[in-house]
């Protein structure tokens, strides 16, 4: 016979019958509407069983009066607090002395049922003790539910805290740049090589600033779902490309190594969103560039049908385990010190793995700390033959050059 589910166990009535023959006929009698049930040999292992799970346990007097280890009492002390064990005790029939119903009072709440039981009794008493049991469990349900909102509440406004602090800095560090460099700038004194290199600092300090408002706005429009993704044919190895040589510089100021090489299995044309898929890529590539003191960064690319995979891989610091998840969070990086030492919002993986999505894609990472990772994206891109399109003039272009030519010059 297979072990009752965990379900199964919360739902099922516990017997410890006078005689086995009691809990038998008494097992039968629950079969009959439907109610699970277990026969208990003893004391002890009716209280096992209770801790795996139970929905209602009926018992006699004389079991729980004679139970030396207090196992039950136990039990039932110890129960968490939306918890109440439906306990249906059988008692003799005949008045109960004082003493031993304070002894029964001790031990925890219950229902005492005297017998001989009459069978309807029995029933409606025991489907009254599941129903108030499945109450129980909806609201124990309810408690872990709060409990997980309260945490993950208390989690969303320390990030919002900790996104704020680091978002000052982002923006305060470029902005005083740019105050410092304007002063200089407007200094009598500047040569004309100090004000060339005080205008290319500045002109570094605005992108810092605008890279920092489109990630904010790429966030709030993927919230708002107001993202429309575009459906046009693109050159994949060309995007491709096209994002190495915007990151090139990058990596040779930092002296590491970029490489890629588009396969010629890549060549022509697909068709999806190539303004998305190179800020996907770009996220990727500079973020491991960023993590990367030594070493190189890889860009690989495969096609499986219809579907594109590109590896992005470093030799950087890597990832713990336990924080591979928690990096594509928003306001998220692996730890603080990470923030204060390579500096960023921790909005670019939340972004990217937001916009792969939304591609009908998938985003993973497979990482180990001090040796590197390996971001790895899967979209759908079909191939397409019709290439890119030519630039064609709108109706309302075509309409005001035929107007233009058709106007002759006023004679004075």
């Amino acid at each position: 016979m297979s072990e009752p589910s965990y379900a199964g166990l919360e739902e099922r009535i516990l017997i410890l019958a006078p005689t086995p023959k009691d809990a038998e006929t008494t097992q039968r009698v629950f079969d009959s509407v439907g109610l699970s049930s277990l026969i208990c040999a003893d004391m002890a292992q009716l209280c096992r069983e209770m801790a795996k799970g139970v929905g209602a346990a009926l018992v006699t007097k004389e079991a729980i009066l004679a139970d030396r280890t207090h196992c039950l009492q136990a039990i039932l002390q110890g129960q968490p607090l939306w918890s109440d064990y439906p306990l249906i005790v059988l008692t003799p029939s005949g008045a109960e002395s004082p003493q031993k119903m304070k002894l029964l009072e001790s031990v925890g709440n219950m229902t005492l049922m005297k017998r001989p039981v009459q069978l309807p009794a029995l029933l409606s008493t025991m489907q009254a003790a599941l129903r108030d049991r499945r109450r129980q469990y909806k609201m124990r349900d309810l408690l872990a539910d709060y409990e997980i909102a309260v945490k993950n509440a208390e989690a969303a406004n320390q990030a919002k805290s900790e996104f704020l602090a680091n978002m000052s800095h982002e923006i305060r560090t470029p902005m005083n740049a740019i105050v410092g460099l304007t002063d200089l700038l407007a200094a009598e004194n500047a040569t004309k090589e100090k004000r060339r290199e005080f205008l290319h600092m500045l002109k570094v300090s605005g992108q810092s600033l605008l890279e920092l408002i489109n990630d904010l706005l790429d966030i709030a429009k993927i919230e708002n779902e107001s993202v429309e993704l575009e459906k046009v044919p693109f050159d994949l190895c060309q995007l491709l490309n096209d994002v190495i040589h915007i990151m090139k510089t990058k990596a040779d100021t930092k002296g590491i190594y970029l490489l890629f090489d588009c396969p010629a299995s890549l060549g022509g044309y697909f068709t999806g969103d190539p303004i998305r898929l190179k800020q996907i890529v770009t996220n990727l590539v500079s973020n491991a560039i960023k993590f990367t003191d030594r070493g190189s960064v890889t860009l690989k690319v495969e096609l499986d049908g219809d579907t594109v995979k590109i590896d992005v891989a470093d030799t950087g610091i890597g990832i713990p385990k336990d924080k591979q998840e928690s990096i594509f969070s928003k306001f998220s990086q692996a730890d603080s010190s990470i923030t204060r030492k390579y500096g960023g919002t921790g909005l670019g993986l939340a972004i990217t793995r937001k916009l792969v999505r939304l591609m009908d894609g998938s985003i993973s990472v497979v990482s180990e700390p001090g040796i590197g990772s390996t971001f790895t994206v899967q979209i759908p891109l079909p191939r397409t033959h019709a290439g890119i399109p030519k630039v064609t003039k709108s109706r309302a272009h075509a309409k005001a050059e035929k107007l233009r030519q058709n106007m002759r010059p006023l004679s004075c």
